[in-house]
């Protein structure tokens, strides 16, 4: 199956919060359990010195350094998140100047060659670690391969029935891990 895919900016938007918030989920989710232990060690720490044990102090020090971690980890995401979407929106930019922008996505038995403006590729389908329907109108492919991440593919791109199809071809291609 082969899709010769223009640009919509509106479906890159989307799929680029798509991709974002995927990939800083556990980060974000990180953030809450240290923040957390954080609340936790510090209320140990106040206990202790309310009823006359000073050493809770140490505790409230310990507690407290937690909600530095926390503050600078929420700092890097969102600096992260400024740089990332700021260079999306150039790479957007850039496309729209061009007369047909077009991505290529082609479905072989043996790999996955996908192209855009930037870049071509051709990836065996043992290369991917797995494929998810993150929404009822995308779908992630996950690569093992940490310099290229994901690909994403909505639903809009390539309509109803082939997004169907691409699903039912990958569950004998991709075995999700």
């Amino acid at each position: 199956m082969r899709f010769e895919i223009p640009f919509n900016e509106k479906i890159s938007i989307e799929q680029s919060k798509l991709f974002f918030t995927y990939l800083y989920k556990k980060f974000i989710k990180d953030n809450f359990k240290i923040f957390f232990y954080g609340v936790f060690i510090v209320l140990i720490g106040v206990f202790m010195v309310y009823w006359g044990n000073n050493s809770g102090l140490l505790l409230v020090g310990f507690g407290s350094m937690y909600f530095v971690i926390v503050f600078n980890r929420i700092a890097t995401y969102l600096k992260t998140k400024k740089t990332y979407f700021l260079s999306r929106e150039n790479y957007f930019q850039k496309i729209k100047n061009l007369t047909n922008p077009i991505n290529v996505w082609q479905f072989d038995e043996d790999h996955l060659f996908f192209s855009d403006l930037d870049f071509e590729i051709k990836l065996n389908w043992n290369t991917f670690k797995s494929y998810k329907k993150i929404d009822e109108k995308n779908l992630l492919l996950e690569i093992n391969n940490p310099l290229i991440l994901f690909l994403i593919l909505s639903k809009e791109e390539v309509d109803d029935k082939n997004f169907d199809k691409i699903i039912h071809f990958l569950e004998g291609k991709i075995k999700n891990k």
